[in-house]
């Protein structure tokens, strides 16, 4: 049952409904999308037979390295980096795999909750950097989740926005209500790509659901569409008005400066449109070379055209592919499903959905995020999940009045400092974005520029960070701002980011509400 989404206050606003096309635009626009992934999926093939054979080639000591690699990080028997697999079990039995690692005496005084929503094609992983800095795991409690349909969570029937983020906000609402219970820290929600698109929907549209976001290296989905709607708009009005004046060829000259940002976002999202051809065409990439595309990335990862060599190189492959059929059989006694209302379950194992993933890293599955509609499309909140959105901010506004004498840091949901203006689908959660500005993926004028005219809430900021690339946990400088942010956050954001920020040459505060 699902209700209108305009309930409860502190909740957020949907995003505006995408703009309907005409039937003639909207298939002249998927014919573009076919003949644009056919080319992207032609020059892949080119660039992987014309390009470095050991992203293609895989020997037998290659194989036992990766799978040892899969061992280390996906059996339940084991803790890579000191942490704890565990389980999230959710109304209509989904099955979440998430990493923890609790600060110790985390009962006895307030400890934050740090949650990390990872991108594509990655997992929980990804994360590692900053899950094995002292600094962060004394003094929050970290989870580290992996998205629906990649690592070790359950294959979900369909990818659209009310599935994924009904699922992801039920999960986090899951581990507030099993990890703060009795250490009511800050709340924080973090993420990267995919994750981070998700977060911003959920800073807009669940805003109760954290403290603060910090998010890094993706779209803001309607900044994204209002830039690109901007330069289109522009670049067709120059093209009328120099019909009519064709003498002006300054005119013709202003056309590819306004053009410029998503021509070069075009170029940059060719994969994308390769993920959408139609079945199984969709399919091709993931079954070239032997992962060969996952490989790529991981070299990305590193901003380098060189394959990622020894154990790094295979832990990220193994990130990417997930448990294979051995870790899939495996059996944690230390886990255990924490579902709301019932019992802890021993013995935990990974969800019956991975069996069908561990040949193929999950392919079918993850390219699903990018053609079924996540990003821009309605999210028709449940109605369990708007009576649970509306009792956590009740709770955090009776927290907010019993605490108005002591400190002051704003309790998620709480909106104090809510701006009386903005536009649609503004940011109503304190928000901070990290910006990698090397990014292979996305273009800096489409994905966030503008972005501070949707800031809702007062100490939101865009830092960017001039060495890093799209994967900027994987910069070492870059790990550095993400600690000392994170660690501010879950601390109750005492200084001034100006001030936090000295002596960071590898960041750059760029705006703060």
């Amino acid at each position: 049952m699902v209700l209108p989404q305009a309930v409860a206050k502190g909740n957020g606003a949907p995003i505006p409904e995408k703009k309907q096309f005409g039937p003639w635009t909207a298939r002249a626009m998927r014919l573009f999308e076919i003949i644009y992934g056919v080319i992207a999926v032609l020059v892949f093939e080119w660039t992987m037979w014309t390009g470095k054979k050991e992203f293609r080639k895989m020997n037998a000591r290659d194989k036992k390295d990766l799978a040892a690699a899969r061992e280390r990080l996906w059996d339940l028997q084991k803790q890579p980096f000191g942490l704890t697999h565990k389980f999230c079990e959710l109304r209509d039995g989904y099955k979440m795999h998430y990493m923890l690692s609790q600060p110790e005496g985390a009962t006895a005084e307030k400890v934050g909750l740090v949650i990390f929503l990872h991108g594509y094609p990655d997992s929980w992983h990804i994360w590692h950097p900053l899950l094995k800095r002292a600094n962060l795991t004394g003094a929050a409690t970290l989870v580290a989740v992996d998205l629906p349909g990649f690592g070790g969570s359950d294959s979900l029937p369909t990818y659209d926005a009310d599935t994924v983020l009904e699922v992801v906000s039920e999960f986090i609402m899951t581990m507030r209500d099993t990890y703060l219970s009795e250490s009511p820290g800050p709340v924080v929600v973090v993420g990267h790509d995919w994750g981070a698109l998700i977060g911003f929907r959920l800073a807009s549209e669940a805003s109760v659901l954290a403290d603060r976001f910090i998010l890094s290296n993706s779209f803001f989905p309607l900044l994204a569409r209002a830039n690109i709607e901007s330069s289109l708009k522009s670049v067709a009005q120059m093209f009328k008005t120099w019909i009519h004046h064709p003498t002006n060829l300054r005119l013709l000259r202003q056309i590819y400066p306004n053009l410029k940002p998503v021509l070069r976002q075009l170029s940059k999202s060719a994969y994308v449109f390769a993920f959408k051809l139609p079945w199984p065409f969709n399919l091709i990439l993931g079954r070239m070379g032997n992962f060969w595309f996952y490989r790529l990335c991981n070299a990305l990862a590193y901003q380098s055209r060189e394959p990622v060599t020894g154990a790094a190189g295979w832990d990220m492959l193994a990130s990417c592919l997930g448990p294979s059929d051995i870790e899939y059989l495996s059996t944690s006694k230390s886990a255990h499903a924490e579902k709301r209302g019932s019992a802890l379950v021993e013995d935990e194992t990974y969800p019956h959905s991975i069996k069908h993933r561990t040949t193929t890293g999950g392919w079918a599955t993850k390219i699903c995020y990018y053609h079924d509609g996540l990003p821009t499309g309605i999210w028709t909140k449940s109605l369990q999940t708007l009576w649970e959105l509306n009792q956590l901010e009740q709770a955090s506004s009776s927290f907010s009045s019993a605490s108005s004498s002591g400190s002051t840091r704003r309790r998620s949901g709480s909106r104090v400092g809510i701006f009386d203006i903005g536009p649609p689908g503004t940011l109503a959660a304190a928000t901070t974005v990290l910006w990698g500005q090397k990014d292979a993926a996305c273009d800096y004028a489409v994905a966030i520029e503008g972005i501070g005219d949707y800031f809702g809430v007062h100490d939101s900021h865009l830092i960017h960070l001039p060495n890093a690339g799209h994967w900027t946990t994987m910069d070492p400088q870059a790990v550095d701002v993400w600690e000392l942010v994170i660690h501010w956050a879950v601390k109750g954001e005492g200084d001034k980011m100006m001030e936090l920020l000295e002596g960071y040459p590898a960041a750059k505060l760029v705006f703060s509400s």
